[in-house]
This record gives structure tokens, C-alpha cells and sequence, in this order.
């Protein structure tokens, strides 16, 4: 599988998201598409009782903000990046929209949730859950454009961990260095399971290095502990998440290297 259709999520603070997302489609020779989703009710959530003229005062700000985001794409130059420009309004939900938006990519690429930003987990959660497609958060504190010079994946041999590893062919394969990060002993106590992932990334011309990190803590901040030692570009793991009724919500080692995380990172469920 080729990457060639990506799609970016902006709001008036994705200052990092946009220009990665740009680079990253130029590498990739991808189509981008810029959208940004106009909230179908109050970012401050719970105001229902306000009167009508201040609710509608609050979205036409919230419209003028996701046009905001988009002025970056609109203003650029034309570059070899053939990208599309989409404000969505409001919706039924801009959750349910949004991971039916994102199912028509190959990647999604998102901003990660600054402490005071109007994008939260929900719509990381929408996409990583509801979408069947993979996503990249990009750190809000990211300045770089993207690179590939090292790669790690977190590998736990779980069917959440494979699929982020076939999600991620196309990026492993123009990577300079890959390395097979596992945190625990295999769960099958054996060198096999390892053999085989690397006998697999070889088959894809990958030619990985297994790195086994002793646990003594979080798994979160010792693959991110890690990825800093590497001067890591780029994480892939699986993303994981717990069933609550019929929704799902971050998992905690997910949750953790959301909140914590310095280095783009692909998730796949």
C-alpha cells in the first residue's frame, strides 16, 4: 500500500500540524486535504440554556476560527503538493464526522491536544477508533518538518501493534534506521515472535534492529526516554483504547504518550 491521500485536521492553534502535514504529503508525493470542522455546538460544551443570539454569536466564532486555520493553505505558494482546501459545518455530531471523513484517507493527521486548545481527545479518539485507518499526531511544540531518518516501533506482538506496522510500510520503507522496540519479555518466551516481525520488515527490504528495554517504569516514558536517546523521528504503535457501552476511550499507556509525547507518532487500532 502506497500512501497517497492524507487528510489534515487545523484549528486556529494547529500551527504545528499544517506545515507537517505539507511536508509530509511533498515526501509521500500525496494529496493533502486541509479541513477544518466547524463545532456543531459550543467548544465550552454545557451552555444550552444561553439565549439564542449568544449561541449563535459563539459559533460565527467559531466559523471565523476554522477559516482562520485554513488562511495558511490559501495563502501558499502553488508547490508540487496538490492539496484541497474543506470547512465542514456543523454536524449531527464533529465526532461521528469526522471518523467518517477520515475513512476516505489513507492517513489522518492530527495536532496534539495543547493543554488550553479547543481540540481535545475526542476527535483523536474519533479517528484512532472510528475511522479503520491509521493517524499521526504531531507534537503542538513540533517545529521541524517531516523526517525519516529514524523510525521506531513499539512492539508488543499484539494484532493493535501488527496492523500499526502494516499501516506503516510506506514509512518504514524510506526510513534510514528502523528499530523493533519491545518494553516486556515476548509473551510467548521466546526469540520467535521477534524473529518473525524481523523476518517480515526484511521481506518488505526493512532491515530492522530489535531493541529490548528493560521494564522499570512506564511504558510511555520509556519509549519516549528512548526515542530522545535515538533522536527518534517518528514512533508506530498500536493505539489502544477500552470499551465503554458502545464508545471507546484512550487507553492508559496511550493516554500517557498523547499527553507527554515529543515526537510525531502513528497510531492504528
Amino acid at each position: 500500500m502506497e500512501i497517497r491521500d492524507i487528510l489534515v485536521l487545523l484549528d486556529k492553534d494547529s500551527h504545528a500540524a499544517g506545515p507537517y502535514a505539507l511536508s509530509m504529503a511533498a515526501r509521500l508525493e500525496a494529496h493533502l486535504t486541509a479541513v477544518a470542522l466547524v463545532p456543531d455546538r459550543p467548544i465550552a460544551g454545557g451552555l444550552t440554556e444561553l439565549p439564542h443570539n449568544l449561541l449563535d454569536a459563539m459559533y460565527e466564532e467559531n466559523r471565523r476560527a476554522a477559516e482562520q486555520a485554513l488562511e495558511p493553505f490559501q495563502r501558499a505558494e502553488p508547490s508540487a503538493v496538490d492539496t484541497e482546501i474543506v470547512t465542514i459545518g456543523p454536524s449531527q455530531s464533529d465526532e461521528r464526522l469526522f471518523r467518517w471523513l477520515a475513512r476516505h484517507f489513507d492517513l489522518t493527521i492530527v495536532q496534539q491536544p495543547a493543554p488550553e486548545g479547543p481540540v481535545t481527545d475526542y476527535l483523536v479518539e474519533a479517528a484512532l477508533f472510528g475511522s479503520g485507518r491509521p493517524i499521526l499526531l504531531v507534537p503542538y511544540v513540533h517545529t521541524t518538518p517531516a523526517q525519516l531518518g529514524t523510525v521506531l516501533i513499539a512492539w508488543d506482538e499484539s494484532a493493535t501493534a501488527a496492523r500499526a506496522i502494516g499501516d506503516a510500510l510506506p514509512l518504514l520503507g524510506m526510513a534510514d534506521r528502523v528499530e523493533l522496540v519491545t518494553v516486556a519479555e515476548p509473551r510467548l518466551g521466546s526469540d520467535g515472535p521477534r524473529a518473525r516481525m524481523m523476518q517480515h520488515l526484511s521481506r518488505h527490504g526493512i532491515d530492522a534492529k530489535f531493541v529490548s528495554l528493560a521494564s522499570v517504569g512506564a511504558v510511555a516514558e520509556m519509549l519516549l526516554s528512548h526515542a530522545a536517546d535515538s533522536a527518534a523521528d517518528l514512533i508506530v504503535m498500536g493505539g489502544y483504547g477500552h470499551s465503554r457501552l458502545h464508545e471507546f476511550v484512550l487507553g492508559g499507556t496511550t493516554r500517557a504518550l498523547l499527553t507527554s509525547m515529543t515526537i510525531p507518532t502513528l497510531m492504528s487500532h
